[in-house]
């Protein structure tokens, strides 16, 4: 791979902030707050009756999650609520219902009021959302890449922990272990029960296929082309971006961002390095994160930006600001386009090509722009143009995903603290 082959990516990280995003309907627990990092996750499980914390009016979110506890909520995320037992006790009906489903098949579980694991949970998961080896996440076992300690593994787990990875259940932890011994708290297991409900909180790394291949790039890079002072690093299977003040690096998906457009955005910029990669391009790729935003921006040589990609914390909004498109021949320069299509190709792929053409027509006829701008709806994302912004040549598209043209979309808001 030669030199003008590589992508320099120009990165400028302050310092990142976190925030959760908190949009659901406050708990009524006396001893949760709504800063607390679960806090989303609690209230959308509370608001559907999956939780329903103790008698007392407290959630305890430090207490550890017991098999019993966890296989109930499960039943009321499956819609199987067989209620509690009104004598004797109280979880025999959801352990029963549990058991005649064969969601404990294969698992010596004798005592369900213990602390559940973290194996446990990956496979109760799976058996309560119905999966089976025809609908199993494609390639699931290419997922093997993101877990360090996957040989100690027991041979019952191995599937339901690499379709948790999948899925975007879980992540593991920083080290890149899974650590399935461990407990979950009660918090954690919000969380959980949050991802399995909704796939717009789920957290689900890169497809193995380009991490793999963004390793070999990285790992190639000759010196003078790497990312300058490591401000986007390959750590392992995971591509990471620095905390200022030395606080370490975190993958987007930790940053703070709405989960699925942290998906999203993770997806678009491995996509764009990898596209520019194998261009002669002599553009520039920046990515960065700073002031709670994410930023993409392909640039020229001098600088100039083509397109700058943005999306910010607690917005389930992407923004695209079209900047200084225009060539000699009032179109927009082929590397723009290129990334244009990536940007709709991570958002809806089967519509990418109708929402790319979309965005190019408007833009082509952006004088005629009605003040209020234009919009259109692809299935559930809904997409926005607006007119000129300042003296300068800025157009922008703005994208929201998962709602209906007839209501406003589902609360998606989640807790960042647990992988």
């Amino acid at each position: 791979m030669s030199k003008k082959n590589i992508v320099y990516i120009l990165v400028t990280l302050i310092v990142l902030t976190f925030s959760v995003p908190v949009n659901a309907a406050p708990t009524d627990y006396s001893d949760v707050e709504t800063s607390d990092w679960f806090f989303g996750s609690l209230s959308a499980m509370s608001a559907t009756n999956v939780i329903k914390g103790y008698p007392d009016g407290t959630f305890r979110a430090n207490d550890t999650l017991t098999v019993d506890q966890y296989v109930t909520m499960l039943c009321r995320l499956t819609d199987n609520d067989v209620g509690v037992a009104t004598e004797g006790y109280w979880a025999q009906n959801y352990i029963d219902y549990a058991n005649e489903q064969g969601w404990f098949d294969g698992m010596s579980l004798y005592n369900f009021q213990k602390p559940i694991n973290r194996f446990e949970t990956a496979r109760l998961s799976i058996k309560a959302m119905g999966l089976t080896e025809d609908t199993y996440p494609a390639e699931y076992p290419d997922y093997e890449i993101y877990v360090g300690d996957y040989d100690s593994i027991p041979a019952l787990y191995k599937d339901d922990v690499l379709i948790n990875y999948a899925l975007g259940i879980t992540r593991g932890y920083p080290d890149g272990t899974f650590q399935g011994f461990n407990t979950l708290t009660r918090a954690e297991g919000a969380v959980i029960s949050h991802r399995i409900y909704s796939d717009s909180v789920r957290k689900p790394p890169l497809v193995p296929e380009k991490t793999e291949a963004l390793m070999m790039m990285f790992a190639a890079m000759p010196a003078p082309v790497m990312p300058v002072a490591e401000e986007v690093i390959m750590e392992g299977p995971v591509m990471t971006f620095p905390m200022g003040g030395g606080g370490g690096a975190v993958p987007l998906t930790d940053t703070g961002l709405e989960p699925d457009i942290a998906v999203i955005s993770e997806s678009i910029l491995a996509d764009a390095i990898l596209e520019m990669s194998d261009t002669d391009s002599t553009n520039l790729l920046g990515a960065g994160y700073n002031y709670g935003v994410f930023n993409l921006n392909l640039l020229t040589a001098d600088d100039d930006s083509l397109l700058l990609y943005t999306t910010e914390d607690g917005s389930n909004v992407i923004t695209i600001d079209l900047l200084q498109l225009t060539d000699e021949e009032g179109g927009i320069p082929a590397d723009a386009v290129d990334l244009l299509r990536l940007i709709c190709q991570n958002i809806d792929y089967d519509n990418s090509e109708d929402m790319l053409t979309w965005i190019l027509v408007n833009y082509k006829n952006r004088t005629s722009i009605p003040e209020d701008g234009n919009d259109i709806f692809f299935d559930t994302t809904l997409m926005g143009i607006s007119s000129l912004i300042h003296d300068h040549n800025v157009l922008k598209v703005t994208i929201q995903t998962d709602v209906q043209d007839t209501a406003e979309g589902e609360d998606t808001s989640g807790g960042g603290a647990f992988n």
